[in-house]
């Protein structure tokens, strides 16, 4: 056996990967993390799945709380260690940002910009434009009359705040169902061109920062009228000349829902690209939703589906950006969102709640591994 310290890049990653594979996956982690002469004990400072994208020209990154990267050490070392790329969970949304129409609270988002950039982490925001993350005064006192200034100014003073800070920008989220454009305040309010203000006044704050369209569910198999309408809407908005550069497809992977066509979403890929976007996997996780009540089954179902998603979206080079959302399931919101009807925490990401590296890091490390060069 090798020990942690000796261990190379390489050597670390095959023997992960062969864990995770293995029908006991997790068992057989946990065994080797509890060994202090197996290779497994130091796969978590030896392979960094940021390291790994990187050496792809892929950032990876997770989303981040100020709360849980400010009072918790390990958990911020596991992030300093593992992410090239972090978006603040929710400091940059509207109902953070702005307790009321003329007042805006930044020390929350400016927090997590410092320890970035002191860590040497870029910063991709989230999110300009949603319909869910609105404070209790826009219902009551937007209308017709003031939505637009409301929405125009919103976006100036964020973006504006943080120029030259940020990466990129979610800056329309989930603006789309399968029936069309989505019924939010903006559309009810502003009207369809909504959205064409949204980018353009982003563009003209800050030129830099890479502008995203993110939108939920796109992998999925059965959402074939969904891609065909998210397809037609770029579309539309470049034969505008409406600045966005990237799409954003969220990734949270769910079994539930039919899984993922890989046939098709490259297809779809493939035509998005062709458009001479950037596409970004925004908010990847995996529902732990297995009836198993066997953590090793559970922990090898999920890295099976999460290696075959996310190798598949890497085999398209226009995916230059991944992000989990979170790195372990000590912070999770499928916790809260989906727990299991057994009882059992659930197990989403790459790290579990000792921050140990779980079968899905060896899966996320080996496609990021296997993924071509950009």
């Amino acid at each position: 056996m090798f020990s942690p310290k000796t261990i190379s890049r390489r050597h670390a990653l095959k023997q992960l990967t062969a864990l995770a594979g293995a029908p006991l996956a997790a068992n057989l982690l946990a065994q080797a993390l509890a060994d202090n002469n197996s290779p497994a004990n130091g796969l978590s400072n030896s392979v960094s799945l940021g390291d790994e994208a990187s050496r792809k020209g892929i950032l990876y990154g997770s989303a981040v709380g100020k709360a849980s990267l400010s009072l918790d050490q390990p958990y911020a070392e596991l992030i300093a260690r593992q992410c090239k790329i972090v978006v603040p969970e929710s400091e940059m949304k509207w109902k953070t940002l702005r307790p009321t129409p003329d007042r805006y609270v930044f020390d929350a988002g400016d927090w997590i910009v410092r320890w970035a950039e002191s860590h040497g982490i870029v910063v991709h925001g989230t999110a300009l434009v949603w319909h869910e993350a609105l404070p209790a005064w826009f219902e009551g006192y937007a209308n017709k009359n003031n939505a637009r200034e409301l929405m125009v100014n919103h976006i100036k003073t964020v973006v504006g705040h943080y120029v030259g800070k940020m990466h990129s920008w979610d800056v329309v989220n989930e603006g789309l169902l399968e029936t069309g454009l989505r019924d939010t305040p903006f559309l009810r309010l502003i009207g369809p061109e909504y959205m064409d203000l949204a980018f353009q006044t982003t563009a003209e704050a800050d030129p830099k920062a890479i502008r995203v369209y993110n939108d939920m569910y796109v992998e999925e198999s059965n959402n074939d009228v969904k891609r065909r309408l998210l397809l037609k809407l770029l579309e539309d908005m470049l034969s505008r000349k409406v600045p966005v550069q990237a799409l954003g497809i969220q990734g949270h992977l769910r079994s539930d829902m039919g899984g993922f066509d890989a046939k098709k979403l490259r297809a779809f890929l493939r035509q998005v690209a062709g458009l001479g976007l950037q596409i970004f996997i925004t908010e990847l996780d995996m529902r732990d939703q297995s009836p198993a009540n066997d953590v090793g089954t559970r922990d090898a179902a999920i890295a099976r589906y999460c290696e075959d998603f996310l190798s598949t979206v890497l085999e398209e080079k226009a995916v230059t950006v991944v992000i989990s959302w979170g790195l372990t399931d000590r912070y999770t919101w499928l916790s809260g969102k989906a727990p299991r009807s057994d009882g059992q925490p659930v197990r989403p990401l790459p790290f579990d709640q000792n921050l140990a590296p779980k079968p899905v890091f060896a899966a996320m490390a080996k496609a990021f591994d296997d993924a071509p060069n950009r």
